[in-house]
């Protein structure tokens, strides 16, 4: 059940905090007032000193909504994070300088960044800034500082084991969080392309799980006509209910805190830019959205909104239908189902404005048949002794069916990543991984591998690196 957001009694400043706050701001308080609009762009204009107290002013076609005050502790710079081990916040000096020993290390911009990094002692911090493998990272698009069980040049936990992770392939894509954590070198399981296998796995010249050819210790899990057999039918589909997947329940909006209580998002969000968010979240209450982002509420009522935290600059851009176009488009598909690779390739190239009407539907239906009978033998080929994956999230629909296809051929390439070994991690999809465990629960002895969801992710393995109230 959700509970009621919790809002301050009094927003209002009083005239004689205005005067004392004014003076304050002549040491520090910023030169410019940011508006929020939900339609254009934000804008900016300076201020006079009897404005230097107002707080974001969100507008709707040109009219004020409404205008929160400033909290009388703002400052024109995030405060610095720094660098935290035992206990203790690391590498600046009493005036807020950085220590010389930590502006000669790899990264000096860690000390005066907009995030909080949490280390279990010096030697992995070290490890960490020059390069060496570790378990922690951050994911600045989340504003989270994770600990996996990822393997480690230098002693802490959790546990160095084998475990498969939900991403959400635009918020934490596990090639960043590799990268981040030193671990390029690892052997991981993912999800990026698929293999066009037609044997046994574990059997012929090519008994193991196939390789990306850009990086030959990035293992693909999934079969081609499997990953086909969804995008066709998502993107192609006759009808609005064999194009839509059910998709399982991944997380509720909760607060930043240990226990994060589960609350109501706001009826809209809106967003400013990045520094300026750091800046407000330090006096703010924090919430996070369903797929994890921060955000702090302004107003109430009807005027209640989200302000959202952007996502950094350099953060990866994922276009899933994007990226599902681009493989409806491999030649193996069409070859691999005979006759009716013809009426494939026709439903695929057909515009938008033209996929409807009887010609294109009976096309569509010889197409999707031919693959659903395509991909199952496939699957059973590769992985004759991987059934169907049941007790999950139902599937009925085209779509859902090719979801279906997608997760056992998942599951068989996990089992058969234990059996070849060496695996730090395999990731998935959120919702892949999300009826992998609902899979799991049911059958606990038929895959050794640990599962942390991207719910468990952001709750269970990750900590706060943005400071707020």
């Amino acid at each position: 059940m959700h509970t009621q957001v919790e809002r301050p009694k009094n927003n209002r400043i009083s005239s004689v905090a205005k005067k004392k706050n004014m003076e304050k701001k002549r040491f520090g308080f910023g030169d410019e007032r940011y508006v929020m609009t939900t339609r254009r762009d934000l804008k900016t204009k300076t201020k006079t000193k009897k404005e230097q107290l107002r707080d974001l002013t969100l507008k709707t076609n040109g009219k004020k909504t409404f205008d929160d005050k400033i909290n009388s502790n703002f400052r024109n710079e995030v405060t610095q994070r720094k660098i935290r081990y035992n206990n203790q916040e690391q590498g600046l000096t009493k005036d807020g300088g950085i220590l010389p020993e930590f502006s000669s290390r790899h990264h000096p911009d860690w000390i005066t960044d907009s995030y909080i990094r949490s280390y279990l002692s010096e030697d992995e911090y070290i490890a960490h800034d020059k390069g060496d493998p570790v378990k922690c990272g951050l994911i600045p698009s989340l504003g989270l500082w994770y600990r996996l069980p990822f393997p480690s040049s230098v002693l802490g936990g959790p546990k160095t084991e084998f475990f498969l992770m939900g991403e959400d392939h635009g918020l934490t894509p596990i090639a960043e969080l590799l990268a981040e954590s030193n671990q390029e070198k690892a052997k991981a399981l993912v999800e990026n392309g698929a293999v066009f296998r037609a044997t046994q796995i574990g059997l012929g010249t090519e008994p193991n799980l196939g390789v990306m050819e850009s990086r030959q210790n990035r293992h693909q899990i999934e079969l081609g006509l499997s990953k086909a057999l969804h995008a066709f039918t998502t993107l192609r589909g006759a009808d609005d209910v064999n194009r839509t997947t059910g998709r399982p329940f991944i997380s509720m909006p909760h607060m930043v805190t240990s226990d994060h209580p589960q609350v109501d998002e706001p009826p809209k969000f809106v967003q400013i830019p990045l520094k300026d968010w750091d800046i407000a979240a330090v006096n703010e209450k924090l919430y996070r959205r369903k797929d994890g982002r921060p955000y702090f509420l302004r107003g109430e009522g009807d005027t209640l909104r989200g302000v959202l935290r952007p996502k950094p600059e350099g953060s990866k851009k994922y276009n899933e239908g994007g990226a599902m176009e681009d493989f409806l488009k491999r030649t193996e598909i069409a070859v691999a189902l005979g006759k009716a690779g013809t009426d494939y390739t026709e439903v695929v190239n057909t515009p938008k404005d033209k996929r409807n009407g009887k010609e294109y539907i009976d096309q569509y239906e010889r197409a999707v048949t031919a693959l659903i009978s395509a991909s199952k033998n496939n699957m059973q080929i590769v992985y004759p002794e991987t059934k169907e994956t049941k007790n999950e999230v139902h599937r009925a629909s085209h779509s859902e069916i090719g979801m279906k296809h997608r997760n056992t051929v998942m599951l068989g390439g996990l089992k058969r990543a234990v059996i070849e070994k060496g695996y730090a991690v395999a990731s998935l999809g959120a919702w892949h991984t999300q009826d992998i465990k609902a899979w799991k629960d049911v059958n606990p002895k038929e895959l050794d591998i640990k599962i942390i969801t991207y719910d468990d992710l952001i709750k269970n393995y990750s900590e706060e690196a943005l400071v707020s109230k």
